[in-house]
């Protein structure tokens, strides 16, 4: 997942917490993500990631994580993500 203002930047996780930082990086693996169908609602999407594939990337006390799933509904609420129309792109 490519920043829009920072196009050398991808998304990534660091020792469980979301970043965006430039490519290359090292453990590259840590900006993979699978997107899957959203947890908590399927015409979401949620971030798998590739090397850690039973955790997600969530948000908690604004900011952006990277947790395991729990199961419970505030987990698949907080790791389910929409594509909306934003200030940089009208997509």
């Amino acid at each position: 997942m490519k920043s829009y203002n920072f196009p050398d930047r991808y998304v990534r996780h660091f020792n469980s917490t979301g970043r965006i930082d430039s490519y290359p990086m090292d453990l590259w693996q840590d900006q993979q993500w699978t997107l899957v169908s959203g947890l908590s609602d399927s015409s979401a999407i949620s971030f798998r990631s590739v090397n850690y594939p039973s955790k997600y990337l969530r948000h908690a006390n604004y900011t952006l994580v990277l947790a395991a799933n729990d199961g419970t509904s505030s987990f698949n609420a907080d790791s389910t993500f929409r594509k909306v129309a934003g200030f940089a792109d009208s997509r």
